[in-house]
């Protein structure tokens, strides 16, 4: 009898131990197998980030060869002072935009993101009703518009930027809108893959300047070529920019911001 209850609980641990040690391999398994996918989905972050940080290095080097030209390479007599004023700011403004969105991820989810955010909304907002500046001379030099219109335009130009310059000194940072694309695996519209960054939610308010600055600069680059000026600069950067924006990719919007600055800058010098 004692032998009978002997055999059954020696095979029952025997049992008991099989289940163990299945359940160790098993738990291995699964341990060795999330090591796996989590290093896979860190090294897709890195690359995302590493993606950004590369584009958003290469359109700041971008600016700020174009800002070293003009203010260094380029005769007072080619270029207004208050032209060059506006696209030394342009220049300057963009290059910090980049910086904060490739930056975003690394600073992470705190306020000095969101006072940078509101700083890099705010230069947007200020520069785009500042940059029909240049493009106002560019058309006085071609007797597109009279004298009297060119100093209308400057008038309201710079009314425009000191309205939004107010407008954003009294926004409040905790009115942004988090964006946060860090796990993200492809672009979305305005927004990066791996981005982490805060967002003014004005919508169209936001980005109706800046359609409306492109088609102006389009337009004045035909009217260029068809009046047998150097227009050719501005028309191609206007058309690239134009495309870039319809084909709602964040990469090639960050390089058409860039070329339709250098297109005016470029114009600018050769009329």
């Amino acid at each position: 009898m004692f032998r009978i209850i002997y055999r059954l609980s020696y095979a029952q641990m025997k049992n008991q131990d099989r289940i163990i040690i299945e359940y160790r391999r098993y738990y291995h398994l699964v341990l060795r197998q999330q090591i796996h996918e989590s290093a896979h989905v860190s090294r897709q972050k890195s690359t995302r980030s590493a993606t950004l940080q590369v584009a958003a290095m290469i359109n700041i080097c971008l600016n700020m060869i174009m800002l070293l030209l003009l203010l260094f390479r380029t005769p007072h007599g080619e270029i207004s002072f208050i032209s060059r004023l506006v696209l030394s700011f342009s220049f300057i403004s963009l290059s910090f935009d980049h910086a904060v969105v490739a930056l975003g991820a690394y600073i992470g989810e705190s306020r000095t993101l969101k006072i940078l955010s509101k700083l890099r909304c705010g230069f947007h907002a200020i520069a785009m009703p500042l940059l029909f500046l240049p493009i106002t001379e560019a058309c006085t030099r071609t007797n597109l518009i009279s004298k009297t219109t060119d100093n209308i335009t400057i008038s309201v130009s710079i009314l425009l930027a000191a309205h939004e310059a107010m407008v954003w000194y009294k926004y409040d940072i905790h009115n942004l809108v988090l964006l946060d694309r860090r796990d993200s695996a492809v672009n979305s519209g305005l927004s990066f893959a791996g981005s982490l960054s805060y967002i003014s939610g004005r919508g169209f308010k936001a980005f109706a300047p800046a359609i409306l600055f492109n088609f102006f600069a389009l337009y004045l680059g035909m009217y260029l070529l068809w009046n047998g000026f150097s227009g050719h600069f501005l028309f191609v950067s206007a058309t690239i920019t134009l495309v870039s924006n319809v084909w709602n990719k964040p990469f090639l919007q960050m390089l058409g911001e860039t070329v339709l600055l250098g297109g005016i800058f470029r114009t600018l010098r050769v009329l």
